[in-house]
């Protein structure tokens, strides 16, 4: 009787048919790098933010004080948090312009913020003092006033901010400069800023719908850029780091692209069903660097075609291959509906900020908490094709079960799952469930229940199958 054995763990595949070998059909909440070549489950994210944040914060900031200032995309609202205490400091009120908070950055001593047409600043030492009588509002004027998109990026000792067709600086003597710095072709705006080398790579949105793009790569000197590369996409929507290479998401259908020091190439895709109502987005800041692999926030653009929350790019060294996972979902449970923010890594710590539905919040890293709904489902394996055939077992070697345990289901033929009760042989270390199953496809789903900051080690995983037709769920 041969065995279909899932013994390669590659992340998530293109689609319940096809994928890279090991890949799964869907992957939640597991965790593919910690212990290579075996799967356990991520820790969990909780909310770290209580009541206290009512808005959805796209933009926030590291503060080399070691707080963290989270600026709300709807109004002027900031907060301010300190050993998970968060505290409502100020709300912008801009000469002119709207209020939302639409960059950030820390620059020689201070925390720089953009809303639609002014720049606004306090110092860092006085970031946990009275911010109604230190903040400084109105310090600039935009030339573009851009009402969605000001990204800000250090390079040089140089804070550069997109305004629309403009990149404008602050230099180390705090003097704004719109006039001598890089001029792009209207109607292109700049959305994303990312320092390389001593050049800043500039990502380009139009609009939502005009399926054209452009990633310029500028020197910081010269009023002209050196290299733009025009993308048929309706916007590049993020960028940041993928262990040393820089990653961007381009478009609204989950195309991940990765920049090989002259282009953008095609890279990874998550799977998801696209159509001209059913999108995505990631928000400016919502890639982020952890643990040497892309945190890739995934929000909801229109119709719910993929699930949302944040997604794991990378690899555990150079010896292993790049997976992409979706790691850790939001606290409050969703998977549709959701809007990722800001990302902030901090160590081995990560915050992140979300929306979901009329809920807001900060999530943070619980490193006392595994994530307790983690599973994975298989590609489909094709038992038979005119007509149905038997599946016996399906089992998991484990090192240990860490007080959790396993579960098992199966979906017939593209029906519903149905569990199957499952036995513990304590001295094989084996987790199996016994039925006759007759199907023409089949794919298998692996729950893991796990003990508070425990969870099961899973050598590999799969089933007793009596025939096998041209089935490659485990290759």
């Amino acid at each position: 009787m041969p065995n279909i054995l899932f013994d390669k763990h590659n992340g998530l595949s293109d689609s319940i048919y096809s994928g890279v070998e090991g890949s799964y059909a869907k992957t939640v909440g597991v965790d593919f790098h910690g212990t290579p070549g075996a799967l356990t489950v991520h820790q969990n994210l909780a909310k770290h933010s209580g009541s206290t944040i009512t808005e959805l914060c796209k933009v926030a900031v590291s503060v080399s004080d070691g707080s963290k200032i989270w600026f709300s995309s709807t109004s002027g609202k900031i907060w301010r948090e300190v050993s998970g205490t968060y505290t409502l400091k100020h709300t912008t009120t801009p000469a002119a312009g709207g209020a939302a908070c639409l960059g950030a950055s820390e620059f020689n001593g201070r925390i720089y913020w953009a809303t639609e047409s002014r720049l606004h600043y306090i110092t860092v030492a006085n970031v946990g003092g009275d911010w109604s009588s230190l903040a400084v509002e109105d310090t600039a004027t935009f030339t573009n006033t851009d009402a969605l998109y000001h990204p800000m990026a250090v390079a040089g000792n140089i804070l550069f901010i997109g305004d629309a067709a403009k990149v404008s600086t602050v230099n180390s003597s705090f003097a704004f400069d719109t006039a001598q710095t890089l001029t792009i072709s209207t109607p292109h705006r700049v959305r994303v800023l990312l320092p390389y080398d001593i050049d800043l790579l500039v990502g380009t949105i139009i609009s939502e719908n005009v399926n054209y793009c452009q990633l310029v790569r500028w020197d910081t000197v010269q009023s002209l850029w050196q290299f733009a590369q025009d993308l048929w996409h309706n916007g590049i929507r993020a960028a940041g780091w993928a262990g040393d290479v820089p990653i961007f998401a381009v478009g609204s259908a989950g195309q991940l692209f990765y920049y090989d020091g002259g282009r953008l190439r095609k890279w990874k895709r998550l799977p998801g069903s696209w159509s001209g109502s059913a999108y995505y987005d990631v928000n400016p800041q919502s890639i982020a660097l952890w643990d040497n692999r892309a945190l890739i926030g995934v929000s909801n653009g229109s119709g719910n075609p993929t699930d949302q929350g944040l997604y794991d790019f990378g690899s555990y060294s150079a010896d292993y291959p790049n997976v992409l996972s979706l790691s850790h979902p939001i606290s409050d449970g969703a998977f549709t509906g959701v809007t990722i923010g800001a990302i902030l890594v901090d160590g081995l710590n990560f915050y992140v900020a979300w929306q979901s539905g009329s809920n807001y919040g900060v999530d943070k890293l619980d490193y006392t908490a595994k994530y307790a709904s983690a599973y994975l489902e298989s590609r489909i394996i094709r038992l038979g094709v005119n007509a149905n055939q038997p599946m016996t077992k399906v089992f998991a070697l484990y090192q240990t079960l860490n007080g959790g345990s396993l579960t098992f289901s199966y979906k017939l033929n593209h029906a519903a799952y149905v569990s199957l009760a499952s036995v513990d042989d304590t001295g094989l270390k084996q987790i199996y469930a016994e039925d006759m199953i007759n199907a023409r496809v089949i794919q298998l789903k692996m729950a893991f229940t796990v003990s508070g900051n425990n969870a099961p080690l899973v050598e590999l995983w799969g089933a007793n199958i009596t025939q096998v037709v041209n089935s490659d769920a485990t290759k």
